[in-house]
């Protein structure tokens, strides 16, 4: 028996629930995916970040599979087109280019999979048979420029491989003593979601002579701590440190810079970071390693960090728990109602 071709397509932007069972049931009756993700000028969501969220979602790990899995954007020639009640386009010209312009991947595909009754036509014009997924949305009630408009109260639709990107992730950040993890929790109480804690906290409680291949698991294991929180998230979530931190902390620790530390924090992507002011008194908890004087200096570096590697930043002051606290709930709430 030859192998069994199939075709699915869709922006995937952000993807949801109902793309991964669309996604799943592709992938569930066919020996070979090609997955095209349209893509346009203004997309939300880039192509690498969807078909990461894809790779993931159909080969997590990528563990050997007898899927052959094909990834590949599909520019839309022409966004402004007629369509009907269905969504199939009806203008024959968009036709003519969009199969010259994905002739080659349509080649041998048996089957074509939607949600999307379109997907009858694509199927019509290549020769191929339509498999409806769930094109009433019966199964999976949304769409993702639903999502995009109500992302609060569709988060919990959004597929876990997509939640990190598409989650409003806030990096508390501040030197010693300045009220940081205990700001961190209230703003998760507040807002009724999750955090991720300081790891490296955890870790040099647990081994005080710390390496270089603990600051290497300092590293990953943050990261993974906030993926962790952004999938549980209601779409708000809050991280306590992060790689720019660690990487300051390494000479002290280590005597030495350390490299993938600011590495990570080139790459690492968060909406917006709170920046506590050092203007509070100055408390030993017997885990402090700064004194006044160096905590003044550790904030003067992170503030020079954040600013030299262009974060979106707000600085958080006052002599008050209290009147910090209040400062932290304003701007956070101002960011969610510019999204």
């Amino acid at each position: 028996m030859s192998p069994r071709r199939g075709l699915t397509l869709g922006k995937f932007s952000p993807l949801h629930e109902g793309h991964a069972l669309l996604l799943r049931a592709a992938a569930a009756h066919c020996d070979q995916l090609t997955v095209l993700v349209g893509t346009t000028d203004n997309d939300p969501y880039s192509f690498e970040q969807r078909r990461q969220w894809i790779s993931d979602l159909l080969m997590p790990g990528r563990p050997p599979s007898s899927l052959d899995l094909v990834i590949i954007p599909d520019p839309d020639p022409n966004v402004d087109v007629q369509k009907d009640e269905y969504g199939t386009v009806v203008d024959e010209s968009y036709w003519s280019q969009w199969l010259s312009q994905n002739s080659k991947h349509m080649e041998g595909v048996d089957l074509v999979f939607t949600s999307d009754r379109y997907g009858a036509e694509i199927a019509r014009r290549i020769d191929a048979k339509w498999f409806p997924v769930d094109p009433d949305r019966e199964t999976v009630p949304v769409a993702a420029s639903d999502i995009n408009a109500r992302p609060w109260e569709l988060f919990g639709l959004v597929s876990d491989v997509a939640k990190p990107d598409v989650a409003l992730t806030i990096a508390v950040v501040g030197a010693e003593s300045t009220g940081k993890s205990t700001l961190v929790k209230r703003l998760a109480e507040h807002f009724e979601t999750t955090y991720a804690h300081e790891w490296g906290r955890t870790i040099s409680e647990a081994h005080p002579t710390l390496t270089v291949e603990d600051f290497d698991a300092i590293v990953s294991m943050q990261d993974e701590l906030i993926r962790t929180a952004q999938r549980l998230s209601n779409g708000l979530c809050f991280a306590d440190t992060e790689a720019i931190t660690t990487a300051l902390f390494a000479p002290t620790y280590l005597g030495q810079e350390h490299p993938l530390s600011w590495q990570r924090a080139h790459t690492q992507d968060f909406t917006h970071y709170l920046l506590l002011d050092p203007d509070v008194p100055w408390v030993d908890d017997g885990t402090r390693i700064l004194d006044t004087d160096a905590r003044m200096a550790f904030h003067t570096a992170l503030l020079s960090s954040l600013e030299r590697l262009n974060k979106p930043f707000t600085v958080i002051s006052g002599d008050s728990f209290a009147v910090r606290e209040a400062q932290a709930i304003e701007r956070v709430e101002a960011l969610t109602i510019q999204r």
